[in-house]
C-alpha cells in the first residue's frame, strides 16, 4: 500500500495514464493545500493513521467496481445507482477527511471520475463535480471541470446552487494560481461570471467573488511587475477579471468592498502594468464609473504610493483610441476636482504637456468639421454601427472632457496659480478659440467658443496683473462681447473681461484703444448674470479717475440710480455692487462735481430709506438670507456711500 503523502498532479486531458508516483505542481500549490491536508509527516509514523489509509483504500476498492459498470448509461434508474455510489464515495471522503490524501486507489478513482463525468446525465455530473473539486485536481484537470460547468450551464437549465458547487468553484479558484494554472482560473472566472449574468449568485457569493477577483488582480500585477517582458497570460486574466468587476460594480450592494484602498490601489497598478488596449480600455471604464461618485472619487485620490500622473503617459499614447481617451479625460478631471495636492502634481508634471498635444490632435479633427473621421481615430464602442457621426460626437467630448481638467483644477488656488503661469498653454487656448471664431456660428462651434471661453475666464482670475497675457488675453477675448456671438460665448467673454481689468495695465489698454464706451454699454443687458460681470467690469474701470468723465459723458450714473430702483425684490446683493461703482466714481477727486445736486439728492435719499426704514431692519427673523444679505453685504457699502455724498454736498 502506498501510503506516501503527496499532492495529485493534473489528470492529463487527453491521456488517461497516470504517473506511478505524482510530484507537486508548484512550490506554492503546495502552501495552499497544506492547510487543508488533515495528516502531516508526523502522523504518518503513527500505526493508526496508515490503518485508516488502508482501510479507506479497502473500502473504496469494493466500491469503484460498482461504479465502473454505469460507463454506459442505459437509463435514468442506472443514473440514480450511479449518483447514489458517487455520494457514498464523498461522504466516505468527506468523514475520513481524505479528499486531499493520496491513498493507493486514488488515481483509478479519478480516472473513473472523469470517464463518467461527461455522459449526458447532468445530475451525475454534478455530483462528480463536486467531489472532483473537493479532490483539489489541478492544471488542464481543473480547466477542463469549469470548461464543463459552463457548457453546462449554456445547455442544460442547471441550478448549481442545488448541489451547493458554488461557494466549492470560489473556493478552488481562490486557491489556483494564475502563475501555475492560468487556463483553469479563466475559466472559472468565466463559470462565475456567467452565474452573475443568470443571477444565480446570492449576496454573500459575490463579495466572496470581488474579493477572489481582486485576489488574483494583486497576483496578476506582481507577476507583470516582475517580468521583463509583456505576458499574455496575465494580460488575458485582468481581461476577465475586469470584465467581471465591471459586471460585479452595478450592485450597489457591493459599492463598499470596491472602495477599499487596497482593492483600487490594484485596479490602478493593472492600469498602470497592462499593455492590452482591450485590459486598458475596461480598467479606464471601471475606473471612470467609481470616480463618477464622489466617495468613489475621494477614495481613489486617497490611494497611497499611487503615480496619478501615469494617466497623463496613457492618455498619450492611446490618444487616437477615443474611448479610451475620453475616460481617462473623465477619471483625471474627477481626481484634481477633489484633491488639490493631485492637481498641483498633475500641473507641475513634465507630462502634462500630453494634455495640449491630445487635445490638439482633437482640435484639428474637429475644426475639419468633415462628415467622416480620420482613419486613425477608433472606436469600439461605434465600429460594427460605422457611427461616423457619432464617433465625431466622441472626438468633441473629448475636447469638453480636457476643458474639464483645466477647470477643475482651477479650484484650487494653488494649482490655479500654477497653471496660469504656463504662458504656452493659455496663448494655445487663446489660439484655438480664435481659428474656432472663424468658423460659422453654428451649435457646436458656438458650444466650443463658450466652453473655451469658461476655462479662459477661470485661469485669468490667476493671472498676475502685470503679466503681459493679461493684454494678450485682453486682446483676444474682447471681440467675443459682439452681439454676432451666442449669448453663453459673450457673457464668457465679460466675465473674463472682468477677471483681467483688475490689472492697471488692461484698464490702459481698454482706454488706449476706446473700448469703454463699448463696455459701459453692457449695462443695458437686462440678464442679471451678464449685468453682474458688467457691474465687475466698470468698477474696476472706474478705479482710474482716467474713465470718470467718459462715464458720466454716457450717462452711466443714470443708469446706475435707475436700476438700484429697479433692483426687484431688493437684491441686495446686487444693490452692494452698484453703490460700489458708484463710491469708486464719486470717491476720487472730481467725483462729485461730475454728478449733478440732484442726481446726488437723489441718491442720499434712496440710501436713507435703504438703510434706517429698509423693513430688513426691522424685521424678526435675523437669521433669513433676505436680513443678513442687506445686513453684510449692502449696509457696509451703502453707507461708506451716503457718508461720502453727505460730506461732499455739504
Amino acid at each position: 500500500i502506498n501510503t506516501n503523502l503527496i499532492y495529485d498532479t493534473s489528470y492529463p486531458e487527453n491521456d488517461t495514464s497516470y504517473p506511478e508516483n505524482e510530484t507537486e505542481s508548484s512550490a506554492s500549490d503546495v502552501l495552499r493545500s497544506e492547510s487543508i491536508t488533515t495528516l502531516s509527516e508526523d502522523h504518518i509514523k503513527d500505526g493508526k493513521e496508515e490503518k485508516d489509509i488502508h482501510q479507506l483504500s479497502v473500502e473504496l476498492t469494493s466500491l469503484l467496481p460498482s461504479l465502473e459498470k454505469f460507463i454506459k448509461l442505459g437509463n435514468k434508474k442506472k443514473e440514480e445507482e450511479a449518483v447514489f455510489i458517487v455520494k457514498n464515495i464523498y461522504a466516505l471522503l468527506e468523514r475520513k477527511n481524505a479528499f486531499m490524501l493520496i491513498f493507493e486507489n486514488r488515481i483509478p478513482l479519478l480516472k473513473l471520475l472523469f470517464k463518467l463525468l461527461d455522459t449526458n446525465f447532468p445530475v451525475l455530473s454534478l455530483h462528480i463535480v463536486k467531489l472532483l473539486l473537493e479532490m483539489r485536481i489541478r492544471e488542464k484537470n481543473l480547466c477542463s471541470v469549469f470548461r464543463f460547468i459552463s457548457r453546462l450551464l449554456k445547455d442544460q437549465e442547471i441550478d448549481l446552487r442545488k448541489y451547493q458547487l458554488i461557494d466549492s468553484i470560489i473556493e478552488v479558484i481562490f486557491n489556483t494560481s494564475v502563475a501555475t494554472n492560468y487556463e483553469a482560473v479563466v475559466n472559472g472566472l468565466r463559470t462565475l461570471k456567467t452565474l452573475n449574468t443568470m443571477e444565480k449568485l446570492e449576496m454573500q457569493q459575490k463579495e466572496k467573488c470581488v474579493y477572489v477577483l481582486f485576489h488574483h488582480l494583486k497576483e496578476s500585477n506582481l507577476e507583470l511587475y516582475s517580468n521583463e517582458k509583456p505576458d499574455d497570460k496575465y494580460e488575458e486574466i485582468i481581461y476577465v477579471i475586469m470584465i467581471f468587476l465591471k459586471h460585479l460594480l452595478e450592485d450597489k450592494e457591493l459599492w463598499i468592498l470596491f472602495m477599499k484602498v487596497e482593492n483600487l490601489t490594484e485596479v490602478l497598478k493593472g492600469l498602470k502594468y497592462s499593455q492590452n488596449s482591450k485590459s486598458v480600455n475596461l480598467l479606464t471604464c471601471l475606473i471612470s464609473k467609481i470616480v463618477d461618485q464622489k466617495d468613489g472619487c475621494l477614495a481613489m485620490a486617497q490611494c497611497p504610493n499611487v503615480d496619478f500622473q501615469q494617466f497623463l503617459l496613457i492618455l498619450e499614447t492611446y490618444r487616437y483610441d477615443v474611448d479610451v481617451t475620453l475616460q481617462i479625460a473623465f477619471i483625471i478631471g474627477n481626481l484634481v476636482s477633489v484633491n488639490e495636492n493631485i492637481a498641483l502634481a498633475f500641473v507641475e508634471s513634465p507630462n502634462f504637456s500630453n494634455v495640449l498635444i491630445v487635445l490638439g490632435e482633437y482640435i484639428s479633427e474637429h475644426l475639419q468639421f468633415k462628415e467622416l473621421v480620420s482613419e486613425f481615430f477608433k472606436s469600439e464602442k461605434f465600429q460594427l454601427a460605422g457611427g461616423d457621426h457619432n464617433l465625431r460626437q466622441d472626438i468633441f467630448e473629448v475636447i469638453l472632457k480636457i476643458l474639464c481638467i483645466f477647470a477643475n483644477i482651477c479650484l484650487h488656488s494653488n494649482a490655479g496659480s500654477c497653471l496660469a503661469k504656463q504662458s504656452d498653454m493659455l496663448s494655445y487656448l487663446l489660439a484655438i478659440i480664435r481659428a474656432y471664431s472663424e468658423k460659422d456660428v453654428l451649435s457646436e462651434t458656438g458650444t466650443a467658443l463658450y466652453s473655451f471661453l469658461v476655462i479662459i475666464r477661470n485661469i485669468s482670475y490667476y493671472l498676475e496683473s502685470y503679466s503681459e497675457l493679461c493684454i494678450k488675453t485682453t486682446e483676444s477675448v474682447i471681440p467675443f462681447l459682439d452681439d454676432c456671438f451666442l449669448f453663453e460665448v459673450r457673457l464668457e467673454a465679460a466675465n473674463v473681461v472682468r477677471n483681467l481689468t483688475r490689472s492697471p495695465e488692461v484698464r490702459d489698454y481698454i482706454q488706449e484703444h476706446n473700448f469703454l464706451p463699448a463696455l459701459i454699454k453692457l449695462l443695458n443687458e437686462d440678464n442679471k448674470d451678464f449685468c453682474t460681470a458688467a457691474y465687475g467690469i466698470i468698477m474696476n474701470m472706474l478705479i482710474d479717475e482716467s474713465s470718470h468723465q467718459i462715464f458720466y459723458e454716457e450717462e452711466a450714473v443714470l443708469k446706475i440710480i435707475h436700476k438700484l430702483h429697479l433692483c426687484t425684490d431688493r437684491d441686495w446683493k446686487t444693490c452692494a455692487l452698484l453703490c460700489q461703482i458708484l463710491w469708486n466714481f464719486c470717491g476720487g477727486k472730481n467725483g462729485c462735481s461730475l454728478i449733478s445736486k440732484m442726481e446726488i439728492q437723489h441718491l442720499i435719499k434712496y440710501l436713507s430709506y435703504s438703510i434706517y426704514n429698509e423693513k430688513a431692519n426691522k424685521t424678526e427673523d435675523k437669521n433669513s438670507d433676505y436680513y443678513t444679505e442687506w445686513k453684510t453685504e449692502f449696509c457696509p457699502v451703502a453707507k461708506n456711500l451716503l457718508q461720502l455724498l453727505q460730506n461732499k454736498f455739504n
